[in-house]
């Protein structure tokens, strides 16, 4: 009875093909069965239409396979085991009438994992026989075979079971197996076997146990079954087990591995730099959230392809083949780079790009970090930008102090240059009339004449201002386009439709621009002609400035550099300005002075 419970449970182990073997010796056969009643795996059917068997009905008779198949179909929904004796008729050939009848033991029961039902048949006759013969094969199995009574004391073990804890067979009978266990593991042993009962007899268990030097662990697993008499008195336990110390550290080893991998991916999947790993070829092998949310494409979309045609990439002041033979040289990069989406937005980063090599010391892959710079960018761009701004307002003031003293200069010499010819004149005149004894006093006369006119002649060369002697923007427009004129042969069309009041600061802006707009159509435009439009719209003044020159090239309009276009920026930003400037497709240049009124 034991030997075939044993086998029963002995099936469920790792390596049961010394089971089979003991299954065909005893002249039995085996068969699995899914919850649709289709036949799985066979051994040792004595029939040749096993393998194409697909349900009982293909190998016995119509009688025989309806009550198996009520058996089966009981152990499916209940779960209980069945055991008992039945007469099977087989069928020896399809489509045939001829049987083949014996008398089986059959055990139909679940398997562990509960996904498949085994049914274990036995030929009685051959049970009967001289038990010695199969214990000698018992013997020669490499699992772990025992027998053992409710106080855990052993009443049979075969060699594999002796040589597992270096003992003869004799010297292990009449003691507990649950000596050996380990310390801590003895609450859940205790436990486990409060677990079986005449419903659930049988059940898979693992735990820690000690070889007599008390020091080496080794991890057992165990099938159990309980055996119990037809009023449901426990019998005995039969047991079958394996040493999976290996198989299990190894598991234990891949399952720690699989954490901390898991724990890695976790961390670089929720960093905040993009870190994309490559093979040797720069094709991609893993890519982070913050690559999905920085280069809008997903991982499933970029696996297994280059990098650089990913996310194309450009240097300004390095070539790629230059970055690609310092990263082959020195085995890592790092350096600022322009890349761009998978919708083309431009992104500026920070690359970090390292080698990784295998235990061998040899390329193994690449790893790059990129970090989005495109706010610091910014923010540098802004501060250069105000530094520039800063050193050319510097240097306007200086310019436009300097062409004050000029407009003085030109003032002064208009005014006091003519008086003083005409004093000279006078005194000229006054000689004549003069005796001898009054002349030198005319003498002293042009000699303090001599020196007003040194005096004025030096104060003229570092002074030079415009006076705006009218408040009134219209007659200022009209009085510095006539000055261009005069002095440089411009000629201003004006249309100057204005008539609401202004601030004198406006005025005076406006002017100031003007004159630098005007002095630029004389020195680039390449032209002595050009059109004013003044006119008001609700609350903004706005004053057009057209040339018919030779136009500015793009680039100037938004150079930091171009410090004529800062200076006249920025003094109109005083009175809350702006000034545009255009290309016409017919040529020329279109300025556009815009000032609130209000």
């Amino acid at each position: 009875m034991w030997l075939k419970e044993t086998l029963v449970k002995g099936l469920e182990l790792y390596e049961p093909t010394s089971l089979l073997n003991l299954i065909k010796a005893l002249g039995g056969f085996m068969c699995e069965f899914n919850k649709k009643l289709e036949l799985g795996q066979t051994h040792n059917l004595p029939v040749t239409q096993g393998a194409k068997a697909k349900t009982v009905y293909d190998l016995f008779t119509s009688k025989d396979a309806e009550h198996l198949n009520k058996i089966i179909t009981e152990v499916w929904s209940t779960g209980q085991a069945f055991s008992g004796t039945l007469e099977l008729s087989f069928k020896l050939e399809p489509g045939q009438n001829s049987l083949r009848t014996r008398s089986y033991d059959l055990q139909a029961y679940l398997a562990n994992d509960a996904q498949k039902l085994i049914l274990l048949a036995l030929n009685p006759y051959e049970l009967k026989q001289d038990e010695s013969t199969y214990l000698s094969i018992l013997n020669e199995m490499s699992e772990l075979i025992c027998r053992y009574d409710k106080d855990l004391k052993l009443s049979f073990v075969n060699k594999a079971y002796a040589d597992f804890y270096g003992k003869k067979p004799e010297e292990l009978l009449g003691k507990s197996w649950y000596d050996a266990v380990e310390f801590d593991e003895k609450p859940k042993v205790f436990d486990y076997f409060k677990t079986l009962s005449p419903e659930k007899p049988s059940k898979q268990f693992s735990y820690w146990t000690l070889r007599p030097d008390g020091k080496q662990r080794r991890w057992l697993s165990w099938e159990d079954i309980a055996l119990f008499d037809a009023e449901g008195q426990f019998i005995e336990y039969q047991g079958v087990g394996s040493d999976l110390t290996e198989i299990f550290e190894k598991e234990l080893a891949l399952e720690q591995e699989k954490k901390h991998n898991a724990f890695l991916a976790n961390l670089i999947n929720n960093a905040s730099e993009t870190i994309i790993s490559t093979d040797d070829n720069f094709k991609i092998l893993s890519w982070n959230k913050a690559a999905e949310d920085l280069y809008e494409y997903t991982q499933e979309e970029v696996l297994g392809k280059n990098i650089t045609e990913v996310v194309p990439t450009s240097y300004e002041s390095i070539t790629r083949d230059e970055v690609i033979a310092q990263f082959r040289e020195r085995g890592q990069w790092q350096g600022e780079s322009i890349q761009y989406s998978k919708t083309g937005e431009k992104i500026e980063v920070w690359a970090s790009v390292k080698q990784i090599f295998n235990e061998q010391g040899q390329a193994a892959g690449v790893v790059t970090v990129n970090r989005d710079i495109r706010i610091r960018k910014t923010q540098e761009r802004q501060l250069l930008e105000s530094r520039d701004t800063l050193r050319a307002l510097l240097g306007r003031f200086d310019k436009l102090q300097q062409d004050e003293r000029n407009q003085l200069a030109r003032s002064l010499h208009d005014n006091l240059g003519l008086n003083f010819t005409a004093l000279n004149h006078q005194l000229a005149g006054l000689e004549l009339e003069l005796s001898n004894e009054q002349k030198p006093y005319l003498q002293e006369a042009y000699k303090t004449l001599q020196v007003l006119s040194t005096s004025l002649r030096g104060l003229l060369e570092d002074l030079r201002i415009t006076d705006l002697l009218n408040a009134e923007i219209v007659p200022s427009i009209e009085a510095l386009c006539k000055r261009f004129h005069k002095n440089y042969g411009l000629i201003c069309d004006l249309d100057l439709n204005f008539n609401k009041p202004v601030s004198n600061q406006i005025v005076t802006v406006i002017y100031q621009v003007l004159n630098e707009l005007l002095n630029n159509v004389i020195k680039h435009a390449h032209t002595r002609q050009v059109n004013l439009w003044l006119a008001a719209h609700e609350q903004e003044l706005e004053l057009i400035v057209q040339d018919n020159g030779v136009g500015i090239v793009p680039e100037k309009i938004s150079n930091p550099l171009s410090l004529g276009l800062i200076g006249m920026r920025e003094r109109l930003a005083q009175v809350g300005g702006s000034l545009s400037i255009e290309t016409p497709a017919k040529g020329g240049t279109l300025c556009r002075i815009s000032v609130p009124l209000s």
